[in-house]
């Protein structure tokens, strides 16, 4: 057997035997006003009083596995993982300030590094993979986001 398939398939292990994890920090109730949210301390625990957009990195992730083909996955295709995935990145453009900013020490904190600079980053990533199954106002609205970023 080749040594680079057996390589690509531990770190696949390692990465896909995270996902329930990130889906479990996931609020998945359509319902909710925080669907799409990752930080559960925030939408669940209710130890947080406003939302940090650093733990939006997740959503990159999920595009991922959804859509490729990584050894033994079986998320490849979701539908349920493609609805999460999507409502994570308009969840992400909904609590952009409108600065362009975001949060993720406390409240109105507008920091550019790492809750805009590198979410941007992620969502952008995710939004390239997925694009073409974004519902369109969904699609407006995290274009704008990333823009505004």
């Amino acid at each position: 057997m080749n040594k680079n398939i057996i390589s690509a398939e531990i770190y696949s292990n390692a990465a896909l035997d995270q996902i329930p994890r990130l889906l479990g920090n996931l609020d998945r109730n359509q319902f909710s006003s925080t669907y799409g949210s990752f930080h559960r301390d925030y939408w669940l625990e209710k130890t947080s009083d406003f939302p940090d957009a650093v733990r939006q990195f997740a959503v990159h992730a999920l595009a991922l596995v959804y859509k490729h083909d990584f050894p033994n996955s079986k998320y490849q295709g979701n539908r349920n993982l493609l609805k999460w995935t999507i409502a994570a990145l308009d969840y992400w453009a909904k609590i952009q300030h409108k600065d362009g900013s975001f949060d993720e020490f406390y409240p109105n904190e507008r920091g550019w590094v790492g809750p805009t600079g590198f979410t941007t980053y992620a969502c952008a990533e995710a939004f390239n993979l997925i694009k073409d199954e974004i519902p369109a106002d969904v699609k407006e609205r995290v274009k704008g986001a990333l823009i505004k970023a």
